[in-house]
């Protein structure tokens, strides 16, 4: 995705970041990021890449506002994200964790085109909601992508001291109307016909929330209020009214006026002879209808203010000419189903609640009243001047409730501005799709003889173009400037549709690349119901408008840049930056120890493709690699990444250290032997741990023997034990060699060097291993020790050996075990066919046959040796199959052919080291192609099978048996166990494990098995190798018969795999046999190297296409005589090719036709044009 959009800065800033979080100083790093100031006195923080990943590790993209350390925007990593039902204790355990009486309030939930589902939650503290505290989980196929809004990190608790009744009375006080809905018996009634809930009231019920007293969050100042919804009669008002639970003062209001199924024929006032539908009553039709959501409504007030004494519009026929104020009525009804129609054709939305909220209007509202307003339930439009019903106007009107049932931003300040402005521009929407863009203009209200607004500029009806510019509203009238502020973003999306070039207010030239009202109209429409929450302001917009262009095109296309362009045009953030920024980290970058496998996380912005090298002669292309080093060294890691944005390298030099020039770390076990360190450089730490005691009642110990020392010294860095005069409590004892029945050098305890049998400062061993060892009591525990240690290294060079696991192979693949002496630390093998490898154990594949001489190189600091055996590796693989390139047109489909030169399968790949193929036989018919790909054909003869072990449990006595035994054998050459028969008491899974000398599982698989008798499917790869096992997994049911009688080990296919015995204890395991019955066993495969064959495209026109109609062969395949034809083409020469593309016969080409003659085999029939040649396979059988 693109991140440089979102940085709303003129330059880069080096700052500090210091969180406090629950009382508490999480985090100061000084790191390289970018801030700016909002204008609403608003700090954001936009981190990306290195530095979200190490603020939250799995992000890509995370955005602060100052008023909480609580992020207000989380975008996960493609391959980070979380389960949505993980994701509240994830948020809680993150930034909630202290926080008492703290949860989230589900709200509602809706999935979006794009097959994503967004929940809404509110912020709740003790039961209180939390009015401006919303919180927006983005998920797709059950895992959360991202998560944004706003959260109060610290919210206090509050009890409520003044009562609802008297906080009632507080608000009528601050409203101080004349009159009020509830008080109007009609009014009332009307109400509850309307919502059809015979409870339905105006009467306000308050409802104890937690406010902010600045919706914008630039400060926060929180208090426990209760909410009343109060609807004024006389004078006109609705608003939420918020009165301080505690103090009685009012800290807060939120104005909800918002201002400015029969086919029939309505002849409107504004916008001529339209089709409408209404309803019949027998006797009349009415603008009412029930096909589009649950309804849409048009009511007469008849020049009153209460909603009781409306009354239907009425016509006899249903062609509506009604004349003066009445005839707008029928504008106002068709205006409502145009908004309707565009919201469910243009975004999928069924109404403003996407429930079908029926659209209730109501025309001639008092006398001469000059406004519309929506007032949370229903539409309202007055006559004053000119009747408001006009289709923008009325497209406004409804888009506040759709405002209400999304963002519900507040009708105040910068959240109110955007509120009138997402009005506007889908006002403007509406217009645009019920009359056509060609019809339709960037004017509010024109039609009634003036004009409110204009979206195509602005400052001409005395409205800002700019952010803080010219005609910018700076006062607290008007809520703060809303029907005047709302410019800047109607200026943004006139540009974001059309385009243009010019100087805002504040200097910037822009320039704005039009993307056309359907993609306008969809950034904006999931800015506003995706993403905005109540309180947004003009940065939170211009952030998640970037967002939705993201979201519905892709990074780095034009809707991103447009969306951006045009937010820097109106003075809202930075100007488009297409970049990609590379970088990556490691989970560890040294290690003492080899093989040291290293994982890579890419925080790359901006990117789809990778090429990593890890400075080893290594390489990946895959997004999130992970790289095994097995030859010490320093190493330098290069990620370079690329998109359609660009490429860019970034390059960690001396990045991976590994080998003995590490310090190995180590905790000793709780008990028992541990592992021998091997490195010449260490610290030992207890049982404990570097921080934590070590642990009551245990008996450990650890030998330190680096490969080829002298000697080893340990340093008593740190020393704490339990203090005892004969150390017989807690102690630690020193052996001078490889294990506890060394010498000893001594037993130590003690808390300080006073104590009595306190350790020396060193002591060091007289041979190649030093051991520890750490006894403890059940009494006291201490902190313990560390010891660091050192070796002082041989003089000798290694002498190198080396064996493969097989010398003869027909599939190509020949592993090497290194098994030289003296420790070397660096290793060149020499294959014989020019290839080499520094791995320690390397596996390579021969392409060729023949025979061919091995070479090991090994050295240390003392010397270098090498090792060749001659004539070692015997290679004879099947002869590759053949084919030729074919040549297409773009956007065909392909069918190659192979020769295959050895009996066998055919198998094709799409990837030259594909394990899984594509396809098997002999022809491949590509999926339709765009441009020339390879693909990749060999020839697999498989192996030679036999049988082994008895052919069923018949021979002698048994049972079923419940318990985990097996089968142990050994194999003498690479094999594959294809199948052993089984005999199941009860249906149902078991899972069979191979594994090796050691009981380490080398493969696994789990098989549902019928009662009785079956043939069970393994197809186990078995290792050269001694005393391996067969046998139940140890979390797997049995039930299994095995007899335990008439065996008669070995069971033996000379040369490949001998079952020598059982598990079982008696008699060393002779006298049973487990579960596993008449083994099927393969040789391994032998496998051709793989041919490159690949489906060529090249330009193609129409006219080459009917050339290429124009050429026949008949008949194809046949016996060897066949006939071309060219019709009227102008061939030159006509070539016969091979299907390795290779040239073996010429024909002439005279006249239009020849006939002519091959041998059996398939064949390219090239004829050469003037510019151009077509190319036709001949089959000859």
């Amino acid at each position: 995705m693109n991140i440089l959009p979102y940085l709303n800065v003129d330059s880069l800033k080096v700052y500090l970041i210091t969180k406090l979080n629950n009382m508490r100083l999480l985090i100061s790093f000084l790191f390289i990021a970018l801030s700016f100031q909002s204008f609403a006195k608003e700090t954001e923080t936009i981190l990306t890449g290195r530095n979200a990943h190490e603020e939250i590790p799995g992000t890509e993209l995370i955005r602060y506002k100052s008023f909480s350390t609580v992020p207000a925007f989380i975008r996960f990593r493609a391959d980070q994200t979380i389960s949505f039902t993980e994701w509240e204790e994830w948020m809680t355990q993150r930034y909630f964790k202290t926080s008492e009486g703290f949860s989230f309030q589900f709200l509602r939930s809706e999935e979006d085109e794009l097959g994503m589902i967004h929940y809404r939650y509110q912020q709740a503290k003790d039961g209180f909601p939390l009015e401006f505290g919303v919180w927006l989980v983005h998920t797709k196929n059950g895992q959360v992508i991202s998560m944004n809004g706003e959260m109060f990190d610290e919210v206090p608790s509050f009890k409520p001291s003044v009562s609802e009744e008297a906080a009632l009375n507080l608000a009528m006080a601050s409203v101080g109307a004349d009159s009020y809905k509830w008080q109007i018996e009609a009014e009332e009634a009307h109400l509850k016909l309307e919502q059809n809930d015979p409870e339905a009231t105006y009467f306000p019920t308050g409802e104890l929330v937690i406010v902010n007293r600045d919706p914008s969050l630039s400060e926060v100042d929180l208090s426990l209020a209760w909410k009343f919804n109060i609807y004024a009669a006389q004078p006109l008002s609705r608003q939420e009214v918020f009165v301080n639970a505690t103090a009685g003062t009012i800290d807060f209001r939120n104005d909800l006026i918002h201002h400015a199924d029969s086919d029939g024929v309505a002849n409107t006032g504004y916008s001529g002879s339209q089709n409408i539908v209404a309803d019949y009553t027998g006797t009349q039709f009415r603008l009412r209808e029930t096909g589009r959501g649950n309804g849409i409504e048009t009511y007469t007030m008849n020049n009153g203010t209460n909603y009781g004494g409306s009354s239907d519009y009425t016509d006899n026929d249903n062609v509506w000419n009604a004349t003066g104020n009445d005839q707008y009525g029928t504008d106002a009804h068709w205006g409502a189903e145009m908004t309707y129609d565009y919201f469910y054709n243009k975004h999928s939305r069924n109404s403003i609640d996407d429930a079908g909220f029926k659209l209730l209007s109501y025309c001639s509202y008092g006398n001469n009243f000059n406004n519309a307003f929506w007032d949370g339930q229903r539409m309202t439009y007055g006559d004053g001047g000119a009747p408001f019903q006009v289709i923008d106007v009325v497209g406004h009107e409804i888009s506040h409730g759709l405002t209400s049932n999304t963002a519900d931003l507040v009708y105040s300040y910068e959240s109110g501005a955007l509120n009138e402005s997402f009005s506007d521009i889908f006002g403007a929407a509406v217009e645009f799709d019920a009359l056509g863009f060609a019809n339709g203009d960037w004017l509010m209200g024109e039609d009634r003889g003036s004009a409110i607004r204009s979206l195509s500029n602005p400052n001409s009806y005395g409205d800002p173009d700019t952010y803080l510019g010219t005609n910018w509203f700076a006062g607290a009238g008007d809520n703060g400037g809303v029907h005047t502020n709302s410019g800047v973003q109607n200026y943004w999306f006139y540009l974001l549709t059309v385009g243009g070039t010019g100087t805002n207010d504040i200097g910037d030239n822009y320039s704005v690349t039009a993307l056309g009202i359907d993609d306008a109209e969809a950034i904006a429409f999931r800015n506003l119901t995706i993403y905005l929450t109540t309180n947004s302001q003009y940065s939170d917009a211009r952030f998640y408008a970037i967002q939705s262009a993201q979201d519905l095109y892709g990074a780095c296309t034009q809707e991103v840049e447009s969306t951006t362009n045009a937010w820097y045009a109106v003075g809202v953030g930075a100007e488009y930056v297409a970049t990609v920024d590379a970088d990556f980290l490691a989970d560890d970058t040294e290690d003492c120890a080899l093989p040291f496998t290293v994982n890579f996380s890419n925080l790359s912005s901006n990117s789809d493709t990778y090429a990593w090298t890890f400075g080893d002669g290594g390489s990946s292309t895959a997004a999130q690699p992970s790289h095994t080093y097995t030859a010490a060294g320093t190493y330098t890691v290069v990620l370079q990444s690329s998109s359609s944005c660009g490429t860019d390298t970034k390059t960690e030099t001396s990045y991976i250290t590994v080998g003995p020039s590490v310090p190995c770390d180590y905790i000793m076990v709780n008990g028992g032997q541990g592992t021998t360190q091997e490195g010449c450089l260490g610290y030992l730490f207890d049982n404990g741990g570097p921080d934590g005691s070590y642990l009551a009642g245990s008996d450990s110990w650890v030998t330190i023997a680096p490969c080829g020392a002298s000697s080893v010294t340990i340093n008593f860095d740190e020393f704490v034990l339990e203090a005892d005069a004969n150390c017989q409590y807690d102690y630690l004892e020193v052996y001078d060699g490889a294990s506890i029945n060394a010498t000893l050098l001594g037993s130590y305890c003690g808390t300080t060097s006073s104590s009595l049998n306190y350790p020396p400062a060193s002591l060091t061993s007289t041979g190649p291993a030093i051991t520890v060892r750490l006894v403890a009591d059940n009494g006291l525990e201490y902190s313990g020790f560390k010891i660091s240690w050192e070796c002082e290294e041989g003089n000798t060079p290694p002498v190198p050996a080396f064996e493969a696991a097989i010398t003869e192979s027909c599939d190509g693949m020949i592993s090497f075990a290194n098994e030289s002496s003296n420790c070397p630390d660096n290793m060149i093998w020499r294959f014989g066919d020019g290839t080499t490898s520094t791995l320690e154990n390397p596996t390579h594949e021969y392409d060729s046959n023949g025979t061919y001489n091995v070479t090991l190189v090994v050295s240390n600091s003392n010397g270098t040796d090498s090792l060749i055996k001659q004539a070692y590796i015997d290679i004879n693989r099947p002869t590759m199959p053949a084919g030729a390139n074919v040549e297409i047109c773009p956007e065909e489909s392909a069918t190659l052919y192979a020769m295959p030169t050895a009996a066998g399968e055919t198998r094709w790949y799409d990837d030259p080291s594909g394990t899984t193929p594509i396809h098997v036989g002999d022809s491949f018919t590509t999926p339709v192609i765009s441009y020339s790909t390879p693909y990749y054909v060999e020839t697999v003869v498989e192996g030679a099978t036999a049988n082994v072990g008895p052919a069923d449990n018949t021979f002698g006595g048994g049972a079923y048996f419940q318990f985990n035994q097996s089968l142990i054998f050994d194999v003498f050459s690479e094999s594959i166990l294809k199948t052993v028969k089984v005999f199941a008491e009860g249906a149902g899974n078991r899972t069979i494990d191979l594994r090796d000398e050691n009981g380490g599982v080398i493969q696994s698989a789990t098989v549902n098995l019928p009662d009785g008798e079956s043939v069970v499917t393994l197809n186990f790869n078995l290792p050269v190798g001694t005393d391996m096992s067969i046998g139940i997994n140890a979390n797997s049911a049995v039930d299994l018969y095995r007899n335990n009688e008439g065996v008669a080990y070995p069971y033996t296919i000379s040369g490949v795999v001998s079952i020598t015995r059982s598990s079982a204890n008696q008699a060393g395991g002779l006298n049973h046999y487990y579960y596993f019955y008449d083994w099927e066993v393969g040789e391994a495969d032998c496998i051709s190297a793989r041919h490159e064959i690949a489906a060529s495209t090249g330009v193609c026109t129409g006219i080459d296409e009917i050339a290429a109609a124009m050429v026949d062969v008949y008949p194809n395949p046949n016996n060897g005589q066949f006939m071309i034809s060219w019709g009227e083409l102008n061939v030159q020469t006509i070539d016969v090719l091979n299907v390795q593309g290779q040239m073996i016969n010429s024909i002439s080409s005279t006249g239009n036709s020849v006939e002519t003659s091959l041998p059996a085999g398939v064949y390219m029939v090239r004829l050469n044009l003037d510019n151009s040649s077509i190319i036709k396979k001949v089959i000859v059988q």
